[in-house]
């Protein structure tokens, strides 16, 4: 329960900073941000009045990397401590919840960056190479939750 609860949060936590960092990065390349649609209960999206032609894939790129940067910082406030986990199996089960975003997130900033370097959705790229992308973000999924248990494995060892 305490996994499933994390991890809701965390993602739509995410999902929200990674927003307000897309709107963060237009701001600072002096784009005008008309509107940033938060991400309950589906995902969100900037909407812009105007946009510049320089450093557009920042842009991109600032929305996944500044999400995953957020969840790191959580991770690093509420579970890092390293007797947290330790405590019980709440705590240890809430951490994956947490971590298991990260390397998602940083997929999407890297397609998105990558996608308005070539004026493209990044979504488009999942519907043009699903069978690629898909495992991809599994994959990403799964290496947080894979390093998260390998260092409290470690942890434990001692």
């Amino acid at each position: 329960m305490s996994l499933a609860a994390s991890a809701a949060a965390a993602l739509v936590a995410s999902c929200n900073v990674h927003e307000l960092s897309h709107a963060a990065a237009a701001t600072a390349l002096r784009w005008d941000v008309a509107r940033v649609n938060l991400c309950l209960p589906s995902g969100g999206s900037v909407e812009y009045a105007r946009t510049g032609a320089q450093a557009g894939n920042l842009e991109g790129y600032a929305g996944g990397l500044g999400a995953a940067g957020f969840l790191v910082a959580a991770y690093a406030l509420v579970f890092a401590r390293r007797a947290r986990p330790l405590d019980s199996p709440f705590w240890w089960a809430a951490g994956v919840g947490v971590v298991a975003w990260i390397g998602l997130q940083i997929l999407i900033g890297l397609l998105e960056g990558f996608a308005g370097g070539i004026d493209r959705d990044y979504t488009e790229l999942f519907a043009d190479h699903p069978s690629v992308l898909l495992p991809l973000a599994g994959a990403a999924v799964a290496a947080g939750v894979v390093a998260y248990a390998r260092r409290w494995r470690a942890v434990w060892e001692r």
